[in-house]
């Protein structure tokens, strides 16, 4: 325990703590001076270069081990061509330092800054060795990728990562800096969920204390990546940098993450980019189906993408607060979606139960009819037993496939409350009403014949499903012939059958006359009999003779 009397010497002895603005006033002028205080006196015997990671347009990035610390790290130089040049040793210190200020779980550390023993200016930093988030991209385009099967985990997944991203820019623009460059392979995903956006090789301080060293260096040049840059940021429209040319480029890699598409390009040239930006591109939602849905993520990728910077997100923090909106309401859906799931699957259990019953069913009923067929029941004492027994059974059978029946409905119409655009619950659905629709027709029974095969009909609709679409065919002959026939649609799908008036049909016979798919009631009047003849028909996608 610290006493109050060591306390205060602690305080006493503690250096005052030095600016970012100060540390790079000390190397204004001179971009050499003053440096050996960012360097400890031997960094021979520190770090050893293993290997090449990579080289950029203005870096060289080694593996190294830092054998103080006993960790292996990344060395960044400047490339050979550039080592002695005070405005590329400005840019390599100023991105070091930015970088280091910049404590964010989503931007990568800085640990050092100095001069190698060869005298060339580096920094170093953790080593990041997982995919960047464009080869994670390109790997979900190609056909063979096992994302395709399921692209909404995979694009929830992946808007977790963004989330980070988002996060960590968020807070750069707190602290008065852009990035720049913002693009899928400035971003690595690591191997447990984390992720950290790098290169800040271009970023700026514009709000701040921090030095204008950029301005000086970059002139009228066209700083960042075209497909991912903002139309200012490229054309030169607008020379000084903003907040909302990050967002741009956040809204361009959320936009790829939604469709594994860009909205724009690729393109030759700035001028190319300042025509093709200036109308918004197709929604999210309408050029991924399968990906993104309709909603908030359309909203925040048109507003981040808008031509006039005005429009956009003011910062990386108003879009996070869109996109936290939508990541909560996803999770939520989500819960939902996999309590549905599980009300499915027991319904689809409870089916092949009620198929199983409805097999032995008409199993029992040719039973009965064979043995009522073939023996005298006034005489085979034996027979008539077997025949009571097998009425027995089916009466139980009967009550067993009316309670699953009614099981089957309550776990499907709970499974859509929670997933009301579920096409699997829809399906299982489906199914079950075809088989009560069979059921219906073996039985003779048309009204509810005609129920479940309005049941039926009006899911396959919702499924998109080509039963539901097809053309049907309908010929009726009467005798005598010359009968009139009307035909009355079926008006509403619900337990209680109700016909709107139809067409006329002509007299019979009538002869393959197209008819959509649905339920109908037939109506046929001959001149001279009392009575109009009705009935009920479910017309699909084959010919029903009548």
């Amino acid at each position: 325990r610290i006493t109050r009397v060591e306390r205060k010497t602690l305080t006493s002895a503690r250096r005052p703590r030095t600016t970012v603005d100060a540390k790079l006033r000390a190397l204004e002028g001179d971009p050499t001076a003053n440096l050996e205080r960012f360097s400890p006196p031997d960094l021979s015997a520190r770090y050893e270069f293993l290997e090449l990671l990579g080289v950029g347009g203005m870096g060289v990035v080694h593996l190294a081990r830092d054998n103080a610390l006993k960790r292996r790290v990344a060395v960044k130089t400047l490339r050979p061509e550039f080592r002695a040049d005070a405005r590329w040793i400005r840019s390599l210190m100023y991105e070091a330092i930015i970088t280091g200020n910049l404590e964010h779980p989503a931007i990568v550390p800085v640990y050092d800054l100095g001069l190698l023993p060869g005298g060339d200016f580096f920094y170093s930093m953790k080593v990041l060795e997982s995919a960047t988030l464009r080869e994670t991209i390109d790997h979900a385009q190609r056909e063979d990728a096992p994302s395709k099967s399921n692209p909404e985990q995979q694009v929830f997944d992946w808007l977790l990562a963004f989330r980070q991203i988002a996060s960590g820019i968020a807070y750069a623009h707190t602290r008065g800096v852009v990035h720049r460059d913002l693009k899928p392979s400035n971003v690595n995903l690591g191997a447990h969920g984390d992720v950290s956006v790098l290169d800040w090789g271009i970023a700026m301080g514009i709000q701040g204390d921090w030095p204008r060293w950029r301005e000086e260096h970059e002139g009228d040049r066209v700083i960042g990546t075209f497909e991912y840059s903002a139309p200012e940021q490229v054309t030169n429209e607008d020379t000084a940098p903003a907040f909302t040319g990050d967002v741009y480029s956040l809204g361009v890699m959320l936009y790829e993450i939604l469709t594994l598409a860009l909205p724009y390009g690729p393109y030759e040239s700035a001028a190319e980019v300042a025509d093709r930006t200036r109308t918004p591109p197709p929604l999210p939602s309408t050029r991924a189906p399968g990906r993104s849905r309709p909603g908030l993520l359309d909203e925040i990728c048109l507003r981040a993408l808008h031509p006039d910077p005005e429009q956009r997100y003011p910062d990386a923090a108003a879009l996070l607060n869109d996109l936290d909106q939508f990541v909560s309401g996803a999770r939520e859906r989500r819960v939902l979606e996999e309590v549905a799931r599980q009300e499915h699957a027991v319904a689809e259990s409870l089916l092949r139960e009620y198929v199983v019953l409805i097999t032995e069913r008409d199993s029992v009923d040719a039973s009965v009819g064979a043995l009522r067929r073939d023996a005298d029941l006034f005489v085979a004492e034996d027979i008539r037993i077997e025949v009571a027994r097998l009425g027995n059974r089916r009466k139980h059978i009967d009550v067993l496939a009316s309670q699953r029946y009614t099981e089957i409905l309550g776990h499907l119409n709970r499974a859509r409350g929670y997933h009301p655009d579920s096409g699997a619950v829809n399906h299982t659905l489906f199914r079950l009403y075809r088989t009560r629709l069979e059921e219906a027709r073996t039985r003779l029974d048309g009204t509810a014949t005609v129920t479940y095969g309005a049941l039926a009909l009006e899911t396959a609709r919702k499924l998109n499903d080509p039963i539901a679409s097809a053309e049907a065919r309908l010929s009726i002959r009467s005798y005598p012939e010359g009968a009139e026939i009307r035909l009355a649609t079926h008006a509403e799908v619900t337990r209680d059958v109700r016909f709107e008036q139809g067409r006329d049909l002509g007299k019979a016979p009538v002869m393959d006359v197209a008819i959509a798919p649905g339920c109908y009631l037939v109506m046929a009047r001959k001149p001279g009999f009392l009575d109009e003849h009705r009935f009920q028909v479910v017309l699909g996608e084959e010919r029903t003779n009548l």
